[in-house]
């Protein structure tokens, strides 16, 4: 049988782990906290609910990367947004990795953080993809706005003077 520590002993910090765990899972001073007995409970519940998440936005991602791959008319823009997309299976499957081994974490978010540097610089290239597209349809806008007025002017004239080519 052990023996029982003293009062004045209780004061003191015990000399080994085993001196405040008793067989039975309850301390000196009481027993364990409800906190220890359901933590790998509720990281498993974390874990499954957060797996059932990601699955789904790991499968809505893949078939939006399908749409924009089938329908592949623009490259210069879609090839960036797919890698933008992609950040979704990154970001997913980092936090699972982390959620249900903790000693992982770091690696994980070393990686994650790669390739979300990658991922703004896909969104800055989609982004000047989008803005020369756009110029060069202003651009085709100007001179046709600038060239329209030379178009007109003979159409006009014809129409003032009571002439009905142009309408014909």
């Amino acid at each position: 049988m052990k023996a029982v520590r003293a009062w004045p002993d209780l004061l003191l910090p015990p000399r080994n782990l085993s001196d405040l765990k008793s067989k039975h899972g309850t301390t000196l001073f009481g027993p364990k906290p409800i906190v220890e007995i359901h933590t790998s409970i509720c990281t498993k519940l974390a874990v499954l609910v957060g797996g059932c998440f990601a699955f789904l936005a790991v499968l809505l991602s893949i078939f939006l990367e399908f749409q924009h791959l089938t329908s592949y008319t623009n490259t210069s823009e879609q090839n960036w947004m797919v890698a933008v997309i992609f950040m979704v299976h990154v970001y997913a499957s980092e936090s699972i990795i982390s959620l249900s081994n903790p000693k992982t974490s770091l690696a994980c978010d070393i990686l994650r953080t790669c390739y979300e540097a990658f991922a703004l610089y896909a969104f800055g290239s989609y982004l000047v993809a989008c803005l020369v597209m756009f110029l060069i349809l202003t651009s085709l806008m100007v001179i046709l706005v600038l060239s329209l007025p030379a178009l007109l002017k003979d159409s006009t004239y014809q129409l003032i003077q009571g002439k009905r080519t142009c309408l014909e």
